[in-house]
């Protein structure tokens, strides 16, 4: 009977050392619409109520969808673009109370499906590349658990394509307790601490705290989800330190945080 645990436990083991191998291989060679159609096709986050994974579900969301329309009346916010929109899961049980909800994403399959369910007036989703197709103008920006899976150089690109986009607000996650980077493949997941290096960013105008509970491999500490905010006729930062050589340069100066939100110290579980 031992001998049978100990062989499903290995065959079980060898599986999973497969699966990451292959995952790592097909990161490191795809490009970005690629992996994300692929995370989506396979359901790779492994959530049952959400294919854009457990961050995404009701009770992971609770604090934002009570929070953050008194955060958009506040900032007197008419045209929300959510870039990446993934399912719409927790947003459509939102009472946003903009003029406009634009729903961005890299996979075209997760557009469609958005749009058969839940397109109508004042509300379109769009597919599209956030580090490179030119975004939509809202007042906000809402880019949540985007950042935290792309390499440093293509958060780079997407941040300026976000500074590019003559929105005013731009609200993300960063993980304030998080005192380290560490660099991962696209598709790949780590905590973000947006003050830290190689980031640098100041600290937010806002914010909502998620009070995520503790998943069993954490606490319940807060990190947080912030947002920044433009200049409102360049685009350029409001503040932020000089910029440094490498990819990091379009990292390093800020988006004046406003600040949408807190995560939980394990927002999304790290692969």
């Amino acid at each position: 009977m031992t001998g049978s645990i100990d062989n499903k436990a290995a065959d079980s083991w060898l599986r999973r050392l497969l699966s990451k191998r292959h995952e790592q291989k097909l990161f490191s060679r795809e490009d970005d619409r690629f992996i994300f159609d692929w995370i989506y096709r396979t359901n790779k986050w492994g959530d049952a109520e959400s294919v854009s994974g457990k961050g995404s579900s009701l009770a992971r969301t609770r604090n934002l969808r009570a929070e953050l329309p008194a955060l958009l009346r506040r900032l007197e916010v008419r045209t929300l673009l959510d870039a990446p929109c993934g399912d719409f899961h927790g947003m459509q049980h939102t009472p946003l109370e903009v003029d406009e909800y634009i729903g961005a994403d890299i996979v075209a399959a997760l557009i469609e499906a958005n749009h058969a369910a839940h397109a109508r007036r004042g509300r379109r989703f769009v597919c599209l590349d956030l580090t490179a197709d030119a975004l939509p103008v809202a007042d906000a920006i809402l880019c949540r658990d985007c950042l935290v899976h792309l390499d440093l150089a293509t958060m780079a690109r997407a941040i300026g394509n976000l500074q590019a986009s003559g929105s005013r607000y731009l609200l993300t996650t960063s993980h304030r307790l998080q005192q380290d980077y560490v660099d991962k493949l696209t598709g790949k997941h780590r905590l973000l601490n947006l003050e830290h290096p190689p980031f640098n960013w100041p600290a937010p105008i806002d914010l909502i705290v998620e009070n995520l509970p503790p998943n069993g491999r954490g606490t319940g500490n807060d990190s947080r989800r912030v947002a920044h905010r433009r200049h409102p006729l360049t685009g350029l930062l409001i503040e932020g330190p000089p910029a440094t050589a490498g990819p990091a340069a379009a990292l390093a100066p800020a988006l004046n945080l406003l600040a949408t939100g807190v995560t939980s110290q394990r927002q999304c579980d790290p692969d």
